[in-house]
């Protein structure tokens, strides 16, 4: 027995057979198959055993969570509500940072000495009533510290010069036709300090090459990802106190290539005046 049906479809007509044996045969074994199989399912294991390396908020490992619990609040469905979790008396202090060529910032030192860690969130920093400063503050942990930016710093005067002092022609040949100049640059960072108080003031001067000495107690970092002779980038890092009504340097930066003894100067009103000497190699075009 056949049994012919034809199916509409876009086009040429679509024909299929069907063997009716065979559909009812499989009839047949749905009907028969009736019956309710029960059987045990063996055992699935302690749960407990499988979560028992997880961190517990009980635990040593809560160090890794910081949860803030209030009591005695319920919000109805689709009730919201702002909640004060705790109010704290903090240790704060200041501190100025200058990365030339952008501005100096003045930075407020938040000392975390309370009993649990400060998680991420937004900030408001208010003196006698008038708002200081908007941003985020990041996370903090208990015993740690935080800098949050409050303003530029207008009252601290600052400048950075540099000057080229000797000149290797063709120094270096990477090819028969290339040859590299060989630089020696000079460079100076200024501070004068306005501010009726003293200031602690830390900068991080990027300076191109690969800087060796700096003046000053300065310290000296290579960039690691810029080795090439001719892309080699470092840093140089003080951190100095200056008095109040002051002139001083935090000690210029040692840049460039190879960097020559360093010269250190001391004028009347200023606490330190330093200055650098470096070489870098440069492409020449003739």
């Amino acid at each position: 027995m056949e049994i012919s049906q034809r199916i509409p479809f876009p086009g040429p007509a679509l024909a299929t057979r069907i063997v009716g044996e065979v559909t009812l045969n499989r009839l047949e074994t749905v009907r028969t198959a009736t019956a309710i199989v029960e059987e045990e399912l063996a055992d699935s294991g302690d749960v407990y055993k499988v979560l028992g390396k997880l961190p517990k908020m009980a635990g040593a490992a809560a160090t890794d969570y910081t949860v803030y619990t209030k009591k005695d609040i319920s919000l109805r469905r689709g009730e919201k509500a702002i909640v004060t979790l705790f109010v704290k008396n903090i240790k704060y202090s200041h501190v100025y940072r200058w990365s030339p060529p952008e501005r100096m910032k003045h930075m407020l030192v938040l000392h975390n000495d309370t009993d649990t860690a400060w998680t991420t969130g937004p900030y408001l920093a208010v003196s006698r009533g008038h708002p200081l400063s908007e941003d985020l503050l990041k996370y903090t942990p208990k015993g740690g510290n935080c800098e949050i930016p409050v303003t530029a710093a207008v009252n601290i005067a600052h400048d950075k010069s540099e000057s080229e002092i000797d000149r290797k022609l063709k120094a270096h040949s990477p090819s028969s036709n290339r040859y590299l100049d060989l630089v020696t640059l000079e460079g100076m960072l200024k501070l004068h300090n306005f501010e009726k108080k003293t200031v602690d003031i830390i900068t991080v001067a990027s300076v191109p090459g690969k800087p060796l000495v700096a003046s000053g107690d300065g310290l000296v970092q290579a960039d690691p990802t810029k080795l090439k002779l001719t892309e080699r980038r470092g840093s140089v890092r003080w951190k100095k106190t200056i008095a109040k009504m002051a002139v001083g340097l935090p000690a210029p930066p040692s840049c460039f290539r190879t960097c020559a003894r360093s010269a250190t100067g001391t004028g009347k009103k200023a606490e330190g005046l330093r200055r650098h000497r470096c070489k870098r190699f440069v492409k020449r075009l003739s």
